[in-house]
């Protein structure tokens, strides 16, 4: 018997947007271990832009939360993630299925990721329009 892929939508536990700059973390330990996840996708609704522009993703290394990030930035780890983008492209998606067995397993390790747009006479990020992760599960 062949399985089908499932789906799930998960939304931030935490979200921190400060002009092109984002810090979102989700809980994905809710998912059960004996679930196979296969996929992991951050998809990141965009904001105008007059020119072509750069996304950029890194892993966060440390702790924070919604209060104290703009005052005491977490860490961040090299940048796993660039990716060059046309003005007027609604959405961009980023791989995150290597984060998802220490995101499921190991909790306390997950302090999400840091998004940085760059170039392009970019706007800034809406809070209103946040981000979302799909995980796909056999």
């Amino acid at each position: 018997m062949s399985s089908l892929e499932k789906f799930m939508l998960f939304v931030p536990n935490r979200l921190y947007v400060a002009g092109c700059d984002m810090h979102v973390s989700f809980n994905i330990a809710v998912i059960p271990p004996d679930v196979t996840v296969t996929s992991m996708t951050l998809r990141i609704p965009l904001p105008p832009a007059s020119g072509p522009f750069q996304l950029e993703c890194r892993e966060v290394a440390g702790g924070w939360d919604e209060q104290s990030v703009a005052s005491a930035p977490p860490p961040t780890l090299d940048a796993f993630s660039s990716i060059h983008l046309a003005p007027g492209v609604p959405e961009a998606e980023i791989g995150l299925a290597f984060l998802a067995d220490a995101w499921r397993f190991r909790s306390l390790e997950n302090h999400g990721v840091f998004v940085r747009l760059h170039g392009g006479s970019v706007q800034a990020f809406a809070i209103e329009n946040p981000p979302y992760l799909i995980v796909g599960t056999d």
